[in-house]
């Protein structure tokens, strides 16, 4: 069994397991997780299909029309758009707050606020972590918050980068990140595997730092896909035929594998180029305190660490991994839409160009027969000819029926993604009154407070992913600044702040406000409430009104300001402590004469207890040698008693040591009688 804990430390502390492998099991390796990535690929192709397709329609990408002419109408109703941007505008604020991002709560007794006070450090340094420190970490959940609406399923990526030396919890799109076709859960999944896009620089600085293997990897090949081409499309790119500084594409598979082959899968990440099969790295996805062992040291479980955090926009209705969004809730009422308003614009260009038959009989010069504004043609036929020879074609103005269902559509969309005049800042006249506009607001909002408590569960995930490296990674002291507007405030950490439970981090929205009215008003209430006499603390509200209205410098409006002091009011003051100190002084000399009393008489008192103690010590003393004396006396008759009954035992011993040996006499004579006897019997005979 210790040979199998040694193989684990050993898979656990090596940077790269790949450097210890047979080239024969590396390629195996490097093709199997080339494979699996195939099979969890393929078993998408629809939810790529799906994917695109709202892409396009989210971006509005321009496509030609062929039918029902080509160059017929082609616009797209930006329902679609319209809701992912609103989205991403109400969230974007709410989940990350300019100043305290993170929270840390404690749990259980907090006597003397040792709790409170390392909670506040944890909170103040993963906020400035991810708000100061993490440049891309804002960037990267604003992009999240746009495209999630759209996809329904996104991801962040949160880990230790070694080569900068800091934490990372990047955003991953939803179409780099492959899961197996069975998994239910990102933490239940058997495989998932990460696309990277590298450039040759890039993969070579990795293998200088000793992070990958020295591999030739050829020239970068791009490999044709699906997505990749929509989002050329969306940005007007086109992949060049060839470009040396091209990226090669990576795959980073969390996956598990028996390398030490006792009949067990550990979890492992193993890098590999696409192209060639090679792998790159293979490092272990677990850490000692991860590995579950019964008492004989056998490995019963390893726990995997996981990366990856999943953000969920609505949860599949069929249980399923991808969730929601409002490419697939709202892309059938935009193609709906968009085909509603080309058919009306088709039926509008019609009915303004008229079109028709011309008969052979009518004498007009060739060329173009089309009229520009105020233009008059020459022709040799006559009214009459020209009323019968001419037949245009029978076009119906565009239909209102589908202008009235085209508004129902549109309607319908905007419920669905929330998109309607209210919430978009719009006035909803003069006529409504306040508290229904109030309660409107309300219930618009309903659906976004569910969509953000899901966001912070997410967010919780991450933020104790971030919270583990600390407790791994962070030094033993970092320095590091308070950034609060108008203010600036040195502070002070320590790895050991991070031992506690991760559970206690949090995000410091509150995910049942989706805007800064609600949590204004809610504010409003405590102060109203405290106005009227509810025995809340006033500082505290007061703090939590500012916040609301997001008012900088915070500290210092709450620090009453220093006034200069009255100096007739000090002249008193000082009169009155010179008094109070005299009382005070008559006040010791009085209390020292009690204590000089109170002492001799406890010295008086102490003299008469010692020599009672003494006297009753000196009692027990010689009652002490008297017992002793009798039990020396005692112990000495119990001695010569002893003596005499050893020898009297002697005695007794040799009495029958004596009757023993005559008995044994008196046997040997007893048979040299019988022997003699038994001669002279056969001397008779003879």
């Amino acid at each position: 069994m210790a040979a199998v804990q040694n193989d684990v430390d050993l898979l656990i502390s090596s940077q790269n397991i790949a450097e210890n492998l047979d080239s024969n099991l590396l390629k195996e390796i490097g093709r199997r997780v080339v494979d699996d990535f195939d099979i969890d690929k393929d078993s998408r192709s629809d939810w790529e299909e799906r994917y695109e397709g709202a892409l396009k329609l989210a971006a509005q990408v321009l496509e030609e029309r062929t039918f029902p002419w080509k160059g017929a109408a082609n616009v797209k109703y930006p329902l679609l758009t319209t809701s992912c941007i609103q989205f991403s505008a109400r969230a974007y604020p709410a989940l990350v707050p300019p100043i305290n991002a993170v929270k840390c709560k404690t749990v259980g007794r907090d006597i003397d606020g040792t709790k409170d006070r390392r909670a506040d450090r944890i909170s103040k340094h993963m906020s400035y972590q991810i708000l100061e420190e993490m440049e891309d970490w804002e960037e990267g959940m604003d992009r999240l918050l746009t495209i999630l609406p759209l996809t329904g399923t996104e991801f962040k990526k949160t880990y230790f980068d070694q080569q900068l030396g800091v934490n990372v919890s990047e955003h991953v799109l939803a179409k780099d990140l492959v899961v197996n076709y069975y998994a239910k859960s990102l933490e239940s999944a058997p495989r998932i595997t990460h696309t990277l896009y590298m450039y040759p620089n890039e993969v070579r600085e990795r293998i200088l730092s000793g992070i990958y293997l020295d591999e030739d990897l050829g020239e970068p090949t791009p490999q044709k896909d699906r997505l990749k081409e929509t989002s050329d499309e969306i940005q007007g790119k086109v992949e060049p035929d060839h470009d040396e500084d091209a990226p090669y594409e990576i795959l980073e598979q969390h996956r598990y594998l028996d390398l030490d082959e006792d009949g067990y899968k550990e979890p492992y990440i193993v890098v590999v180029e696409r192209e060639s099969q090679k792998v790159l790295r293979i490092v272990a996805r677990f850490d000692q305190a991860d590995v579950v062992a019964n008492k004989k040291g056998q490995i019963l479980k390893i726990n995997p660490v996981h990366y990856f955090t999943k953000f969920s926009f609505s949860p599949s209705m069929d249980g399923g991994f991808y969730d929601f969004g409002y490419g697939l809730l709202l892309g059938p009422i935009n193609e709906a839409s968009n085909t509603l308003i080309n058919q009306l614009l088709d039926a509008g260009t019609l009915s303004n160009l008229q079109s028709g038959f011309l008969s052979k009989g009518i004498r007009m010069k060739g060329g173009n027969h089309r009229f520009t504004p105020g233009e008059w043609k020459p022709v040799d036929s006559f009214g009459d000819d020209l009323r019968k020879g001419i037949f245009a074609l029978p076009v119906r103005e565009p239909s209102q029926t589908l202008f009235q269902l085209l508004g129902m559509l549109v309607s319908a969309g905007e419920k669905l993604g929330s998109s309607v005049d209210l919430l978009s800042g719009e006035s909803p006249g003069q006529n409504q009154p306040a508290t229904t506009t109030v309660s409107l607001i309300e219930q618009g909002l309903k659906v976004f407070g569910a969509i953000y408590k899901r966001l912070h569960r997410s967010l919780k995930k991450e933020y104790q992913k971030l919270y583990r490296l600390n407790r791994i990674y962070l030094p033993d002291q970092v320095y590091f600044t308070i950034i609060d507007p108008g203010e600036e405030e040195a502070a002070e950490i320590a790895r050991g702040d991070y031992d506690g439970d991760k559970t206690d981090v949090y995000p410091a929205s509150d995910p049942t406000i989706a805007s800064e009215s609600q949590k204004l008003a809610r504010v409003e209430g405590l102060v109203q409430a405290m106005s009227a006499g509810a025995p809340y603390n006033p500082q505290v509200v007061w703090r939590q009104y500012a916040e609301a209205l997001n008012t900088p410098a915070i500290e210092s409006l709450m620090t009453l300001p220093e006034q200069g002091p009255d100096p007739q009011l000090l002249i008193e003051q000082a009169k009155l402590e010179v008094d109070n100190a005299k009382v005070q002084i008559d006040q010791a000399k009085l209390e020292l004469e009690a204590k000089k009393m109170q002492s001799v008489q406890q010295i008086k008192q102490y003299e008469v207890d010692t020599k009672a103690q003494i006297e009753r010590e000196k009692m027990a003393l010689d009652q002490g040698k008297l017992e002793l004396e009798a039990n020396r006396d005692q112990l000495e008759r119990e001695i010569e008693e002893g003596k005499q009954q050893l020898e009297r035992e002697r005695q007794e011993m040799e009495e029958r040591n004596n009757q023993a040996m005559q008995i044994i006499e008196l046997e040997k004579i007893k048979a040299d009688v019988e022997k003699a006897e038994k001669a002279v019997e056969a001397s008779r005979s003879v």
